[in-house]
């Protein structure tokens, strides 16, 4: 379904082999390296060298460029060595590229996933990756069709409706890359930019109104699915702003909107993580299609939980309301998808 070769500028990459249409699982990978939030990095050091040959070539190979076919020998050669000095420096490359690699899979428990670690940023991702409990693996799918030698890529931020700036400070910052993606291109980017310059605006605005008017609360989240829909993001959180916004159409009694949205949100959640995802599960199986009862509402509490949220601009904010979530996660939770 996909290869793995260089891509301009960025290393190797992942490329789709074939079409791949929108809710197809590209890939289920299981965890190379796993740290506990109870465990230290020692942890992390045992578990790589009690690793088998090719399960240490290819955690050594995460780190290098492919073209240093010298290096990862050299680097190899250190794993038979008994000298302080040589076990001080693979020691010192393992941890790092455990440290620049790993994903949060939730219970603030980190993993290492080799295959996923060769999927590469965008800020308008095609592809999303989620932990699988039932498989104990990081499934990645698509969240849009994906064409034939196209590159398979994932959003390594937790907020993707933010500005050019402050998302290449944060990759910048935390991966050391500039992301040069379509969002990020200033040749092509000036409307999209608009739009989550406007959207940031109207969460000020509401933000500091301390509007209790369901209504206007109701809008805005309309603007933001909207937002999300010509971003062109899909996934989990645009599922969340869908359930979200569905849950507000039915506090005001708008059964149609309230329907379509939920269905829209469940559609996006079942592409983002599959039918086999506890989390789709829990969704589907509180989710009455037909009637949208009050259960409905307990499980979009929960849900929300799972969203990533923007910046919180009033701590009251966390205390109720469905734009709790929307401007902040309030709970401290992480996205099961986080990069580290």
């Amino acid at each position: 379904m996909f290869t793995v070769r260089q891509a301009a500028g960025k290393g190797l990459g992942v490329f789709a082999a074939k079409p791949i249409p929108r809710g197809q699982r590209v890939l289920a990978d299981r965890a190379l390296l796993t740290l506990l939030p109870s465990e230290t990095s020692a942890n992390i050091l045992r578990q790589a060298h009690a690793l088998p040959t090719a399960g240490q070539k290819s955690l050594l190979s995460l780190s290098l460029n492919p073209g240093k076919a010298g290096v990862l020998s050299w680097a190899e050669s250190l794993w038979q060595s008994k000298t302080s000095p040589g076990r001080t420096v693979l020691n010192h490359t393992i941890l790092n590229i455990f440290r620049n690699n790993n994903f949060n899979i939730g219970d603030e428990t980190q993993a290492l996933f080799p295959q996923v670690a060769r999927l590469n940023h965008s800020c308008v991702p095609n592809a999303q990756g989620n932990f699988n409990k039932k498989l104990d693996a990081f499934t990645v799918h698509a969240t849009r069709d994906i064409k034939p030698e196209e590159e398979i890529t994932i959003s390594y931020l937790d907020e993707h409706l933010g500005l050019r700036q402050a998302r290449q400070d944060h990759l910048q910052d935390g991966y050391g890359f500039l992301c040069d993606c379509s969002a990020c291109d200033p040749k092509t980017s000036e409307a999209g930019e608009a739009r989550r310059a406007e959207i940031a605006a109207k969460l000020q605005q509401f933000a500091e109104a301390a509007s209790e008017d369901p209504r206007a609360e109701f809008e805005l989240m309309l603007a933001l699915v909207k937002a999300y829909d010509m971003e062109g993001i899909r996934g989990r959180e645009a599922a969340t702003m869908h359930i979200a916004a569905a849950r507000m159409a039915s506090k005001l009694g708008e059964a149609a909107q309230t329907r379509d949205l939920a269905l829209k949100g469940l559609q996006l959640e079942e592409e983002a993580v599959g039918k086999d995802n506890t989390a789709y599960d829990a969704l589907n199986g509180n989710l009455d299609k037909q009637s949208l009862d009050s259960r409905f509402t307990t499980r979009v509490s929960f849900l929300l939980t799972l969203g990533h949220g923007l910046t919180l601009f009033r701590e009251d904010f966390c205390h109720g309301g469905a734009m709790a979530t929307i401007l902040g996660d309030c709970n401290g939770a992480l996205a099961l998808a986080t990069r580290m």
